[in-house]
Order: structure tokens, then C-alpha cells, then sequence
């Protein structure tokens, strides 16, 4: 235990930096460097000293979506079942009937259900006791559309809450 200590001892020691402005090597362990003091050297700015930019906008969760409407998977349809467990039955014998017919099937939640066809890609939930399925042409599904799928049509509206100001969902592949 003596020897290790003395190991240890002469390694600090010689871990010592030789130019003194280099500092010590417990600041240099604890990130302290000493910098040196040039006159020609421009001050530097702590982070909570810079200059404050003009804040920039960003875009509202509508403006995002909005733009992001045209890569959602679409909506093909709903089913409305007597109660959650019955849908969640349907979930589960949905996942079963694919694999038998040898698509590849990802059962992510009971309530969420994945089918990679060869280039396009069904998506199955339950919410609730109501059974909605959408397609995705090309698998690639932004992951905001997760969590404003259901209130798509909500989000849309403009202010004023015309049924006329609904943005129109203009898919990006054609049939």
C-alpha cells in the first residue's frame, strides 16, 4: 500500500507542467488554465456577458404541421367498437392475420400496431374504442405526426373556426 502510494505520489509530481504558465495540475484537472496576459489579446466574453441578438420567431406548432402535412400518413379508416378491449382484440387479431400472410408486422404497444409492406406501410391504433388505420406510401413518417394525429383537424382550423379554412391534405405520392 506504501509503494502504491508513493506511485501515485511521484506521477502527480511529475504530471507537474514545467512552464509556469501553464498552471497547476489540480487547475488543470479541475478545467482553472491560466491564460496569458498579452496586451494584444482580446478579451474573452464570458457566455453570460454576449451581446443579446434579436430574438428569432419561431414557427407555431399550426405553421410546423402545415408544413409537414403533405409526408403524414393519410387516414383510410375508422371503427368505432363497443368498448377498448374489443378494439385492442381487433389490434391483436390484425397482427396475427398479417403474419399469416407473411407481412412483416411490428406490434409496438397493445394499442399501436406497424405493417411494412414492400414500400408503403400500415399503421393501426386504438384510441380508445375507436380503430384507426393509415397508410404511409413510402414508410417515412415524421414524429410529430404521433403526437397530433388525432387533433389534425383542431390544429388546422383556422382562428375564426371556418370549416372552409380546413388545410386541404395534398398527399406527395399519386395514385
Amino acid at each position: 500500500m506504501r509503494r502504491l502510494k508513493r506511485i501515485i505520489l511521484v506521477g502527480l509530481l511529475c504530471a507537474q507542467p514545467v512552464s509556469a504558465q501553464q498552471g497547476g495540475f489540480l487547475s488543470e484537472l479541475f478545467g482553472q488554465t491560466q491564460q496569458p496576459a498579452n496586451a494584444d489579446q482580446e478579451s474573452v466574453i464570458a457566455p453570460w456577458q454576449e451581446e443579446i441578438q434579436e430574438p428569432v420567431e419561431e414557427p407555431s406548432l399550426r405553421e410546423i404541421v402545415a408544413q409537414q402535412l403533405p409526408y403524414y400518413p393519410l387516414l383510410i379508416a375508422e371503427k368505432n367498437y363497443e368498448s377498448s378491449l374489443r378494439c385492442l382484440d381487433q389490434i391483436q387479431y390484425l397482427f396475427d392475420q398479417k403474419n399469416e400472410q407473411g407481412d412483416f408486422t411490428i406490434l409496438r404497444q397493445d394499442y399501436w400496431l406497424d405493417v411494412l409492406l414492400e414500400v408503403e406501410m400500415e399503421l393501426y391504433f386504438c384510441d380508445g374504442p375507436m380503430l384507426r388505420s393509415y397508410i404511409s406510401k413510402d414508410r417515412a413518417v415524421p414524429a410529430r405526426w404521433y403526437s397530433v394525429r388525432t387533433s389534425l383537424p383542431e390544429l388546422l382550423k383556422s382562428t375564426d373556426q371556418n370549416e372552409e379554412d380546413l388545410v386541404e391534405i395534398e398527399p406527395r405520392w399519386t395514385e
